[in-house]
């Protein structure tokens, strides 16, 4: 299958599977704080060159066979660092790039084979981002309208909640709008902007900003007939 983007001295196959953390190490620490060591799954093969202008070559090279194969063959993008294609065909993906440096007289060239995302990725994608702002103008438009009716002094501690959430929550949501934006213009962009999920303090800012919120809807959201009791009481005359 990948046997039209590699040169007759191609290294391989090796095989990169990090599951959530490096070194196969797995726990609860990674899955719910995220690691910067993950990466998507692939199978690659090594190329080695004199120079960086004969890797680049190399690189450039392997598109047309690729397009004569089948494949929907994307184009090379970072020419001026680190030229890198990406290729489509049946499901599955192909990325060529330069790898820079391997010692002090050869420059890389790694041609590496994956699965591509699923068919429903990008739709499901867009109906989870219009099913979230529907729930998040609702969860705001709920929030204001229970603010204004209560007194400044009882709902102060969970307006403070919700600033504080959303502002932890801004990081996330920022990427997933870039992921979905990349996903919709860019899908042949080497590098997806979801692997800035992996970082530590983007994911912890996302739990603790939910936490938050979570926290802030409890607070200020009471059922109305307790609050009508309430007032009902207070009104009485004495």
């Amino acid at each position: 299958m990948i046997a039209p983007a590699l040169p007759a001295h191609s290294e391989g196959p090796h095989r990169f599977e990090a599951v959530f953390a490096p070194d196969g190490e797995q726990g609860w620490k990674a899955l719910l704080l995220g690691t910067d060591g993950y990466r998507p799954g692939s199978v690659s093969w090594l190329s080695t060159w004199s120079d960086r202008s004969a890797a680049a070559s190399a690189v450039s090279d392997a598109r047309g066979p690729l397009r004569q194969a089948g494949w929907d063959v994307g184009p090379v993008l970072d020419e001026t660092c680190c030229p890198t294609f990406v290729a489509y065909r049946d499901g599955w993906r192909i990325e060529v790039g330069s790898q820079g440096v391997v010692d002090a007289d050869r420059v890389g060239v790694q041609a590496s084979v994956t699965r591509a995302a699923p068919a429903l990725a990008l739709p499901a994608a867009v109906a989870g981002a219009a099913l979230g702002a529907i729930a998040g103008w609702w969860m705001v438009a709920g929030i204001a309208h229970h603010i204004r009716r209560r007194p400044a002094a009882e709902t102060l501690p969970a307006v403070v909640l919700f600033v504080i959430g959303s502002v932890a929550l801004l990081p996330a949501t920022a990427v997933s709008a870039l992921a979905l934006g990349q996903a919709l213009s860019a899908p042949a962009e080497p590098i997806p902007v979801w692997l800035g999920f992996g970082f530590v303090f983007l994911r912890l800012g996302a739990w603790i900003g939910a936490g938050l919120l979570t926290i802030a809807v409890l607070t200020i959201w009471r059922r109305p007939g307790l609050d009508d009791a309430r007032q009902v009481t207070q009104s009485r005359p004495v």
